[in-house]
């Protein structure tokens, strides 16, 4: 709750815990898309953004393994605790996490990755979350700052 409300300015209502989805006959992980798709379904008509959390591992289109994913323009973004490293402090988890929700949610306000200093930087490649900065550069930080002000009429 306190790094998306760090990141949205915006108050956080955690919502009852509830079932999405559950991993497809042969796969350990569950499918971000499919989670994302059920929590676009029917998300509170005030919500700025629609965010889960979940324990299990993800996996998106193309990508065996992901921590975090959001579709560009789409009001929901998803994120896993499975790969975040059980022998951080509490301080490198928040940054971690903090970093991985900036990211999901510079996707849904409609950035691409960034080959800038910028926490849109793609983290898949040979880069890691822990990589990241914590900051956008100017030009997703201006289109974040437009899309908060815009406030649940975006997208």
């Amino acid at each position: 709750r306190w790094a998306l409300e760090a990141a949205t300015r915006r108050l956080v209502v955690v919502m009852p815990a509830r079932a999405l989805s559950t991993p497809m006959p042969g796969k350990a992980t569950l499918d971000a898309g499919h989670l994302l798709d059920g929590l676009l379904k029917s998300p509170p008509p005030d919500a700025f953004r629609v965010a889960a959390v979940t324990t299990a591992a993800l996996h998106a289109p193309d990508l065996d393994a992901v921590i975090g994913y959001a579709r560009i323009g789409e009001r929901a973004i998803i994120y896993s605790t499975h790969l975040l490293p059980r022998y951080a402090n509490e301080a490198q988890r928040r940054g971690r996490v903090r970093r991985i929700i900036d990211h999901e949610l510079g996707h849904t306000y409609g950035a691409t990755h960034c080959e800038n200093d910028c926490v849109m930087r793609d983290a898949d490649g040979s880069a890691s979350v822990d990589d990241l900065p914590a900051h956008y550069c100017p030009e997703h930080r201006t289109m974040m700052q437009a899309r908060v002000k815009e406030g649940p009429a975006h997208p």
